[in-house]
Order: structure tokens, then sequence, then C-alpha cells
């Protein structure tokens, strides 16, 4: 059965591609009132981190393949399929 695992931390993607990182306060909220442990912290900061590499080098397979759907549905529009 799938799952989710909420690590606190969102990374935001805009159109124009800029980054926006909500939530670190409630990471950081959440460590100070011992709702998570050091552990917890860390693995939330790093899989940001890994995250971010993933977006940034255009690896993140659901960025490219959104991108990929924006583009066929693009040229569906145009004719161009």
């Amino acid at each position: 059965m799938p799952f989710w695992d909420d690590l606190y931390l969102d990374v935001i993607v805009f159109p124009n591609g800029n980054l926006y990182i909500k939530d670190e306060d409630e990471l950081e909220e959440a460590l100070n009132s011992n709702d998570i442990e050091l552990e917890d912290y860390n693995l939330a900061k790093s899989n940001m981190k890994d995250l971010i590499k993933e977006i940034e080098s255009m690896e993140n397979k659901i960025i490219k393949n959104g991108l990929e759907h924006f583009k066929f549905i693009l040229e569906a529009s145009q004719g161009r399929h």
C-alpha cells in the first residue's frame, strides 16, 4: 500500500524556475518541541537538498514529465499532433 511521509518541508517551483522552500519554521519547531528527532530533521534537510539538485539539473521525474506533457498539449493545441 503506497504511503507518503511528510517531512515538513515543501519545495515549490514557480513557472519561471525560481524555488521557494516553505515550512522551514515548522521543521525547526518540530525539532525544538521534540516532535521529531535530530535524525528526522537531518533527513528532511538532506531530502530537500537532493530534491533541489534534481530540479535544478532537470532530472526530477515529476518536473520532467510535467514539462513533456505541457509541450505535448501546447503542440496539440497548435495542430502539430
